[in-house]
């Protein structure tokens, strides 16, 4: 766990430990920690080493404080920011309805960061729920699929943008 207790250093290698825990990960994002994530010192220390690792965030947004996408942003960290939480309560109603949501803002802006826990009301109603995207256009991509599609929209546009 981070805590605020933590000097720097000890913080860094906290993180370095999690990180090579997961040999293969391309990415990281808080899901506890609100209070940091409103920090701009630990916010830095995050990113920094995201991007020496080469790796994107993803900001839980688990205070509307957080900052963490920001900072993320001004450090050229590849990054998204969850547009909905999937289950803050745990009923198959309240899971449908933020689905429903999530849906909703996909279509509106283009795509749609949705997070959630591996609940059994969670896990359960995304057995049955995902495979129906396809019928309603909708395309389900992992977030670093997502944060190159951005990237690549972004170059397109500078790209028309120098030709006009």
């Amino acid at each position: 766990a981070l805590t605020l207790e933590l000097t720097q250093t000890e913080f860094q290698e906290s993180v370095q430990v999690s990180i090579d825990s997961v040999p293969h990960a391309r990415g990281v994002n808080n899901h506890m920690g609100s209070l940091l994530t409103t920090l701009e010192p630990q916010m830095q220390w995050v990113m920094a080493l995201a991007r020496e690792r080469g790796l994107f965030f993803v900001d839980s947004r688990t205070t509307a404080e957080s900052i963490a996408w920001k900072v993320a942003q001004q450090q050229g960290i590849p990054s998204l920011q969850r547009d909905v939480f999937l289950d803050h309560e745990q009923t198959t109603e309240f899971v449908h309805q933020q689905f429903l949501r999530t849906i909703a803002i996909a279509r509106r802006h283009g795509s749609a960061v949705a997070i959630g826990h591996p609940y059994g009301v969670t896990v359960e109603y995304l057995r049955l729920a995902l495979p129906l995207l396809d019928e309603q256009g909708i395309r389900l991509v992992t977030a670093s699929a997502l944060i190159m599609e951005r990237q690549d929209q972004l170059r397109l546009a500078q790209l028309q943008a120098s030709e006009e």
